[in-house]
């Protein structure tokens, strides 16, 4: 059994990547939902002032 002391090493691997993956997906949105809103904002008062 040469793979048995790899395995625990691998999931503890996989689990900190998976959690490194989910902080950064998790920066992400949390730095585009001010652009998002900005941009809705804007392009909605945009909108607006052509109606008028």
């Amino acid at each position: 059994m040469p793979s048995d002391p790899l395995s625990p090493h691998r999931a503890a691997v996989a689990i900190a990547g998976g959690f490194h993956l989910l902080l950064n997906l998790y920066s992400i949105i949390l730095y585009f939902i001010p652009l998002i809103l900005l941009a809705g904002s804007f392009f909605g008062g945009d909108q607006k002032r052509k109606s008028i």
